[in-house]
């Protein structure tokens, strides 16, 4: 047991300083291409951060436990947009509103419900295949909007190869603290009894969450607040079309089991509370999400 817990805390010191680097990595190269923190955050941190979420459902595909899967996306994105999207507005020193964040926030709950339509009665190869190709089409398009470029002088960083070095390495770090933070909790939740049908839902998604959010504290911490935005909106899109497209074109998922049923009221509704955020930019109903992830939780214990 403290050997699980030396693990975990070790892990989570490399998550933390591996992801103070990816920020400044990040900021750098927006500043030398001119590309907005926003459109930074929406592809290259999102794609990263959601590494753990990819190969812990993969994982499960391979080994046929389709549940896991639906857990950790399902309590994942629902972490990203109540717990840590609430406390990167609290300690925010920057609350700026948006039309793009809006309008990614939309896409995020549209696809969010598409998915779960999909999923009502399992989710076939073919249907994952679909997801696969919505992904790629909303990146392409995603790309491709001017609107997300803020006006940023390109600046000359020096060796241009630097950040990018160090952005590799640092989501390197990144997936192998968070793999190993993953199996220490997964250890400690076994060593108390927990449920493993809770365990996907409200403790692995701690883990696999934990780099999204210490990249949206280092953020928010610097005044980078698009950077956080575009990571937790484009982490969760990702989840959704990208994970779980990929994770049941390996292997189908059968319709949902009773316990994932009762999480997908708050998987559904809380994309809209981000939305009223998102829209207009106040603090209040940002920090509003915070209370939210703690009624998902009670209500997940409460009803297994």
């Amino acid at each position: 047991m403290l050997i699980d817990f030396l693990t975990l805390f070790l892990s989570l010191l490399v998550i933390y300083k591996s992801s103070e680097f990816l920020v400044k990595a990040a900021v750098r190269i927006s500043k030398r291409f001119g590309i907005s923190n926003f459109m930074i955050g929406l592809i290259v941190l999102a794609i990263g951060t959601s590494l753990p979420e990819l190969f812990t459902s993969i994982t499960a595909s391979f080994l046929n436990e389709p549940g896991v899967s639906q857990g950790t996306i399902i309590g994942g994105n629902i972490v990203n947009i109540t717990l840590i999207l609430g406390i990167g507005v609290a300690i925010s020193k920057v609350q700026i509103k948006k039309e793009e964040w809006f309008v990614q926030g939309v896409i995020m709950a549209m696809t969010t419900i598409f998915a779960v339509v999909l999923m009502i009665d399992g989710l076939s190869r073919m249907e994952g295949i679909i997801l696969l190709v919505f992904f790629g089409v909303y990146m392409y398009e995603i790309s491709k909007v001017k609107a997300h470029r803020e006006i940023i002088k390109k600046t000359n960083i020096g060796d241009s190869r630097k950040p990018f070095i160090i952005l590799a390495i640092s989501l390197f770090f990144l997936l192998l603290g968070s793999t190993f933070a993953v199996e220490s909790v997964k250890k400690i939740s076994m060593e108390f009894g927990i449920a493993t049908s809770i365990v996907s839902a409200l403790l692995v998604t701690l883990g696999t969450t934990l780099p999204e959010f210490i990249v949206t504290i280092q953020a928010a911490r610097n005044s980078h607040f698009g950077l956080a935005l575009g990571n937790l909106v484009g982490s969760n899109i990702t989840n959704i079309l990208f994970i779980f497209g990929l994770a049941s074109a390996i292997n189908p998922f059968p319709p949902f089991d009773p316990s994932t049923l009762l999480m997908l009221p708050f998987f559904v509704l809380t994309p809209f509370a981000a939305i009223l955020y998102l829209k207009t930019g106040s603090k209040i109903w940002g920090a509003a999400l915070i209370p939210i992830y703690f009624l998902f939780v009670i209500f997940t214990v409460l009803g297994r």
